[in-house]
């Protein structure tokens, strides 16, 4: 029972930490279930993304310039 609570508290702290760092939290929950001791360790060394308000593309949070439609975030 332990182990089965254990294993969806990481589910939820896998989604929760993808989708602070702009990626999807239900894909990065699914992975989760099959490979859950390596995805933490994963999404916490992927890059943060933030989206263009333009062309709702990802970019990197520390970007300038949207490389896709050349939108200079402030």
């Amino acid at each position: 029972m332990i182990v089965v609570l254990a294993w969806l508290a990481c589910i939820i702290v896998a989604g929760l930490i993808a989708r602070r760092r702009g990626r999807s939290a239900a894909i990065w929950a699914a992975l989760c279930l099959l490979l859950t001791p390596i995805v933490i360790p994963v999404l916490l060394v992927l890059p943060v993304l933030k989206k263009c308000p333009r062309c709702s593309e990802r970019a990197k949070a520390d970007a300038e310039i949207c490389r896709h439609c050349s939108y200079e975030f402030s």
